[in-house]
């Protein structure tokens, strides 16, 4: 406990939920702590409701969506939800990709003609409730705003069926002082010849469509009908990222600077070792510079495996953090994820400062060296004002079959106590 409470943010963990996996989480009004999750319960996936800030809950319905199209399906999982209190509007996000009837990932390979169909698929949708989700507009594609973009070429260099761009459940909304809305994406993009760019590593293998970040800002109309969006420039990293960035998080700094951090990865072959990477924008997201590694105040990097992670400043203290797997040694592609960790983030010069650095969750030795503390959804408590993730452990298992290892499949919660 000293260890936490040294760094001044104390973890408090308590179960969720038996046998089960959060998807989606926020609140559905800004005055009253109702929560809503999209959840996977064993071998069902539903909505449930709790009215007393995570107390009881009770379901409320089906979470799939799925729509059969030929041979195909198209899908819409894990939504994400953003209250917007200059409108007074709650707003519904969700990212539709088709999937082909061979499923999910049939390029995890070095097979370069394997490009999965999501890859060129992926369209992010929305709709407006202003009843605490009782009830929904229709849903409407966001598409940038300018006569030369529709439903097809959607946004500047993103076309349907040729390539993607995703904001789905681990990604979220900021919204800025002004009221003006940032959406961070990650997307698969295109070469000047209207090809998917797939990058080589340093021996020469085409492993995977490399993907970059960018943001859509959105400013309402003014009759409060609907957002007019535009996107900014593509973040491209440097070469030796070989899988590009993704999973973009981004934070407002005191001075109204925008810091974007981002996934990175680099294959097992390649010297440098992963990192997170940040870029920053002056101008409220429209234009983003060079991307760049997390590091420490002395230039040395954050470790970080090819993984989610989080940037968003907390309304308690005005602090940025960002939520993260931070290792204490160089590593490589997607491993290990662990310990994960929340660290503050200096907001002048954008580094990682370690005298922060507090463990949420870390491996036990009930574990083997497969586990992940991946992939899950973070809030800000409303009554207290500290953010809180919602974790369930889990296996490296997807790539590397019948790793041993006791996994508790359930879903904690996890409430960092920061300082005021």
């Amino acid at each position: 406990m000293c260890a936490q409470a040294c760094t001044g943010i104390v973890v408090e963990k308590k179960l969720h939920e038996k046998d089960a996996f959060v998807r989606s989480m926020g609140y559905l009004s800004p005055e009253k702590p109702i929560l809503r999750e999209a959840i996977e319960l064993g071998d069902k996936f539903v909505y449930r409701v709790s009215e007393d800030n995570g107390k009881t809950w009770k379901v409320t319905g089906d979470a799939n969506w799925d729509e059969q199209r030929g041979e195909c399906k198209a899908e819409r999982r894990g939504p994400v939800l953003h209250y917007d209190s200059n409108q007074k509007v709650l707003i519904e996000f969700v990212t539709e990709q088709v999937y082909g009837p061979e499923g999910d990932y049939p390029g995890f390979t070095p097979n370069v003609d394997a490009t999965p169909l999501q890859a060129r698929t992926g369209r992010i949708f929305y709709h407006f409730s202003r009843d605490e989700g009782k009830s929904w507009t229709e849903y409407k594609q966001l598409i940038q705003a300018g006569s030369q973009y529709d439903d097809k070429h959607w946004a500047e260099g993103i076309y349907y069926e040729k390539n993607a761009a995703s904001f789905d459940e681990l990604l979220r909304v900021t919204q800025l002082r002004d009221g003006t809305l940032v959406i961070p994406v990650h997307l698969i993009y295109l070469d000047a010849d209207g090809k998917l760019v797939k990058h080589a590593d340093r021996f020469g293998e085409f492993i995977w469509p490399r993907e970059a970040c960018a943001t859509f800002v959105g400013r309402w109309k003014k009759d409060g009908s609907d957002i007019d969006w535009e996107m900014s420039n593509i973040v491209d990293p440097p070469a030796h990222v070989s899988a590009g960035v993704c999973e973009p998080a981004v934070a407002e700094m005191e001075n109204g600077t925008l810091m974007m951090l981002m996934r990175g990865g680099t294959c097992a072959w390649e010297s440098i070792p992963s990192v997170k990477l940040f870029t920053v924008s002056k101008d409220g997201g429209r234009s983003w510079g060079p991307a760049v590694p997390l590091t420490y105040p002395d230039g040395s990097f954050v470790y970080s495996p090819a993984s989610c992670s989080n940037l968003f400043r907390c309304s308690k203290n005005g602090k940025v953090y960002a939520i993260a797997n931070i290792l204490p040694e160089p590593t490589r592609q997607s491993d290990p994820r662990y310990p994960l960790k929340i660290v503050e983030i200096d907001q002048e010069y954008f580094w990682a400062l370690p005298e922060t650095e507090t463990v949420i969750a870390d491996r036990e030795p009930r574990h083997s060296s497969g586990v992940r503390f991946s992939n899950w959804q973070r809030m800000e408590d409303q009554l207290t004002g500290n953010p809180v993730i919602y974790l369930t452990e889990a296996m490296i298992d997807t790539i590397i079959p019948s790793t041993e290892g006791t996994l508790i499949p359930d879903s904690y919660r996890y409430e960092m106590v920061v300082p005021d």
